[in-house]
């Protein structure tokens, strides 16, 4: 899994939120309606309507934003994804013609194929044995393909993919470098439907795929899990590969390794289900608690990380049941490790409700401290490709303005938050505004 561009697009599509062209043909029998969280009425296209729309990106008739323009990417992405996964099969077919015969390739043409490997696997891989005459590009849309078939029949496209090994020669798809998509798809809907199935071939699976392999299946675990023998079976698996290296030795997000990262997975999804069971268990795996200056310290930074994910660190998990379970524990928001770890991605996600959250911490230069911190400009540490963004510009700056008067602060604590909101507010004033890109 190409975990950069996954949280690129993620960020991107939370940046954006749901978008969808309203039906412009007056076809509004054919079309069913859908509503938001926020009670916003969307059109969701048929299958013909989709097809028209998606033409007009092909031909160049609708052209992507400028490349600056992430709020409109965003929407962009949402929108072409949303169009495609309602294609029927002669519609999907008849955009890949137009796209392949115009000699024109273009971008959208892998999630095209994607579809038809939801529709038809069989077809689409023979239509790209015969037409598509770049290998290079043939191997890289058959990726698009399985990733689709495995969304629908992850078995199946889980032995296809495995039938392609050839040995010593190695395996072809492999060598795009995209075969790890394949395995996170595959194993993700794999345990949404069968996770006994799914865990056994895990087990099993080649050591070059097992990462991904791994990562889709903890992702994919439904709320119906026996998440206790899930726990037990995770345990196994990290302790049989500390003895023979499976995983250990083709683990290439080395800032994640899996001993940290498939539990955290697992207790994200867990706490959906038994909050408690899982917090506590969460606690348990760690063994670099030694590490803290205090056993209060660490307890916060960790049950702050599993909050953070369960609310959803980049793109929305469910942050309403994390709000819950921390509602009747308020000694955990006196800890500034557990509101360093959990408040900004619950504030992403629901910042009226963190700002009463705030509100109940007992330290009022605490109090300040997140307002400002989660109110003020973009701030970035690191340097180059090891740049990052620290928790900054995610409150909306006129709902904090709008509670200062609630928190009773004093004149250097309330400069500290007003001066967060200037920086912010002067930040917003000097962001480049882009031409309307027509998403």
């Amino acid at each position: 899994m190409q975990a950069r561009a996954i949280l690129l697009l993620a960020i991107a599509a939370l940046i954006a939120g749901i978008f969808l062209i309203p039906d412009k043909k007056g076809h509004s029998d054919a079309a069913s309606n859908e509503e938001t969280a926020s009670g916003r009425k969307l059109t969701r296209l048929t299958s013909e309507q989709a097809r028209e729309e998606l033409l007009q990106v092909l031909d160049g008739t609708r052209k992507p934003p400028v490349p600056q323009d992430w709020e409109a990417w965003g929407r962009y992405y949402t929108a072409t994804g949303e169009w495609i996964s309602t294609l029927k099969m002669n519609d999907c077919l008849a955009l890949l013609d137009h796209s392949e015969t115009s000699g024109n390739s273009h971008s959208l043409e892998h999630k095209l194929y994607r579809r038809l490997g939801v529709l038809n696997p069989e077809e689409a891989l023979a239509r790209i044995a015969v037409r598509i005459k770049d290998r290079s590009y043939g191997l890289s849309l058959q990726c698009d393909v399985l990733q689709g078939w495995g969304t629908v029949a992850p078995r199946e496209a889980w032995n296809y993919f495995l039938s392609l090994d050839q040995g010593t020669l190695g395996h072809p798809l492999r060598a795009t470098g995209e075969s790890r998509e394949i395995a996170s798809e595959v194993f993700e809907s794999w345990s949404k439907s069968n996770p006994a199935e799914a865990f056994e071939s895990l087990n099993t699976a080649p050591p070059e795929d097992l990462p991904a392999a791994s990562i889709g299946y903890y992702q994919g675990l439904p709320p119906t899990a026996d998440f206790e023998h899930e726990a037990a079976n995770l345990e196994g698996f990290l302790s049989l590969n500390e003895e023979i290296p499976r995983a250990l030795g083709h683990w290439t997000f080395v800032d994640w390794p899996p001993e940290y990262a498939l539990p955290l997975m697992l207790a994200s999804r867990w706490a959906d289900q038994q909050p408690d069971k899982a917090v506590k268990w969460w606690l348990e795996t760690d063994a670099k608690r030694e590490q803290w200056d205090s056993e209060k310290e660490w307890e916060g930074d960790r049950i702050g990380l599993l909050v953070e994910n369960w609310a959803g660190a980049y793109e929305v998990n469910n942050p309403d049941a994390a709000l819950r379970w921390i509602e009747s524990r308020s000694e955990l928001l006196q800890s500034p490790q557990f509101q360093n770890r959990a408040l900004p991605a619950l504030a992403k996600h629901r910042p009226t409700a963190v700002i009463d959250l705030i509100r109940e911490i007992e330290s009022k230069d605490q109090q300040a401290f997140q307002l400002a911190l989660l109110t003020r400009a973009p701030s970035f540490v690191g340097e180059d490709r090891y740049q990052r963004l620290e928790p900054s510009a995610i409150l909306p700056p006129d709902l904090v303005e709008q509670g200062l008067s609630n928190f009773g602060f004093d004149q250097e604590q309330l400069q500290r938050v007003q001066s967060a909101l200037k920086g912010r507010r002067e930040y917003e004033a000097t962001k480049p505004i882009f031409p309307p890109s027509g998403w």
